[in-house]
């Protein structure tokens, strides 16, 4: 591997800098501050290097002990894997990849999902939505373990600390920066497959990687088919499902524990809840995807209704202005709206969900009777089963 010399290593007022030129600046490629270990690692990589040569040169620069050598080398691996992020390392250790036979078919809210890979890839989360089907559904994920036949660039159009994405005009390239592993992933714009490019070898950790990376194609899938994902944790009352939303750290797992522990209803999703309208009736599809809760459900199931979280000393159930309901929700889809498009997608469906959802917002504590004053509210709009 060696450093890309479209880029270049430059001081500006004491701090280092790679900067993209020429070229690069017209295709809207990004610099990145970096330390003086990084400008140490970039001087080196103007030569073919191997990882153990540059783990011997910094271990030896830093009179790093044998025992400090495992962090030593986690923290290169990290700087290595950001600047394949941006292309500025030029890595031909990796064999190009080819395409790789179907695993095995899910089904997730009515869609047919295709993993294509080795098997040790593919997280058993995935394993209860197994499907009989044998051909390529509407969404094929392919995971090989080798480089992209061509590296591409595009203008940015998103980047957060865990994720990138460029416009490649028919596909999206996306980066996952915390993802070690995972080199590239190209997804097809209309949403029908994604190729992603891992680094060997397999691992429990790249496999967990892929489990939330596949996630982010399924729901730019399913956003087009009108299936929206609500960051929310979700019982069974009545035979409908109750969906509690609110920010991270909001208390969406502590109010679903207390249902649990204090009226026996099963927990059904403890993170996110795919919702659907189905001639005008809104629906709750069961998705692997359930954060650190481990708690899935595969069934479908009727809306109930969705109760927002709010902190507060008393706990009060308070009613909302049709904008006030069609907002919330909105803030709450973790569908995504990379673009004006996916945006409106995201606005529409929360409009047409509020209209036709019982919503109210949940000013509370983390008590026992934060989940009496949701069950009266709860029993209140829906005094009998779903028929």
């Amino acid at each position: 591997m060696r450093a890309n010399q479209d880029y270049l290593l430059k001081e500006i007022t004491g701090i280092y800098y790679l900067l993209p030129y020429g070229q690069n600046i017209a295709d809207l490629k990004r610099g990145i501050r970096i330390n003086e270990t990084g400008a140490y690692i970039w001087t080196l990589l103007q030569n073919e290097q191997d990882p153990d040569t540059l783990l011997d040169c910094l271990a030896h620069r830093y009179q790093a002990f044998q025992k400090d050598r495992a962090v030593l080398e986690k923290d290169m691996g990290r700087f290595l894997n950001l600047l394949r992020t941006y292309g500025m390392l030029l890595d031909d250790s990796l064999p190009e990849a080819a395409n790789e036979p179907c695993f095995c078919c899910l089904k997730i809210g009515g869609l047919h999902i295709s993993l294509c890979g080795p098997e040790p890839v593919f997280s058993k989360d995935f394993f209860p939505y197994r499907t009989d089907l044998t051909d390529h559904g509407d969404l094929n994920v392919q995971v090989h373990i080798g480089a992209p036949r061509k590296t591409k660039n595009g203008p940015l159009i998103l980047r957060n600390r865990e994720l990138i994405i460029c416009d490649l005009d028919r596909e999206y390239l996306i980066l996952f920066p915390k993802a070690e592993q995972i080199v590239e992933a190209h997804l097809s714009k209309e949403g029908s497959r994604i190729d992603f490019y891992c680094r060997p070898p397999f691992s429990e950790s790249l496999a967990a990687d892929l489990f939330h990376a596949i996630r982010l194609a399924f729901l730019y899938l399913a956003q087009k088919h009108g299936l929206f994902a609500l960051h929310s944790a979700s019982v069974l009352y009545k035979e409908r499902a109750w969906l509690f939303a609110g920010h991270s750290g909001m208390g969406k797992s502590t109010h679903v524990k207390l249902w649990n522990r204090l009226y026996g209803v099963p927990v059904l999703n403890g993170d996110l809840n795919l919702l659907v309208m189905e001639k005008g009736v809104p629906k709750v599809c069961g998705t692997p995807w359930c954060g650190t809760s481990g708690i899935s459900d595969p069934q479908n199931r009727p809306l109930g209704g969705i109760i927002l979280l709010g902190r507060s000393v008393d706990n009060v159930c308070e009613e909302l202005s049709p904008d006030e309901k069609a907002l919330l929700i909105m803030q709450r889809l973790i569908s995504p709206s990379w673009t004006e498009e996916l945006f409106d997608r995201n606005l529409a469906f929360s409009e047409e969900l509020a209209a036709h959802t019982a919503v109210c917002r949940l000013r509370c504590n983390k008590e026992p009777s934060a989940a009496k004053t949701a069950k009266a509210w709860v029993d209140h709009i829906q005094p009998g089963p779903a028929s």
